[in-house]
């Protein structure tokens, strides 16, 4: 990859389109988790984590993508903008995974004091 391409992604055009892109990109796997697993009547914490992981796709994006630079469908700058989109998205599964899990076991430790209290 060239790096003049690497300098226009980190412009502020580049990266307002890259933000644009993660935003998308992102949002609508979550979207679709969560939308799948309340169609499953999932708990709403179990379709989120479904959705988080099927944001986590980054090997597949990036095969894609080289593919496709390949082939001459996309150019550089399309196929740096893939590549970041599936660094990115692939590195804020984890934390945002366990943020999901760690909330859900919050609400189910104060549920379960709540239960106890109304017992005791």
């Amino acid at each position: 990859m060239p790096l003049q391409v690497l300098a226009d992604l980190f412009r502020w055009s580049g990266l307002a389109c890259l933000l644009t892109l993660i935003v998308a990109a992102s949002g609508s796997k979550i979207a679709v988790g969560l939308v799948a697993g309340r169609m499953q009547r999932w708990p709403l914490t179990t379709s989120a984590k479904l959705g988080v992981l099927l944001n986590c796709r980054g090997v597949t994006e990036l095969a894609i993508a080289s593919i496709g630079l390949q082939a001459h469908l996309i150019g550089p700058y399309a196929f740096a903008m893939l590549c970041a989109l599936a660094i990115v998205t692939t590195a804020v599964t984890a934390p945002l995974y366990t943020a999901i899990n760690n909330r859900a076991n919050r609400e189910r430790i104060d549920t379960s004091r709540e239960e106890v209290q109304l017992v005791g």
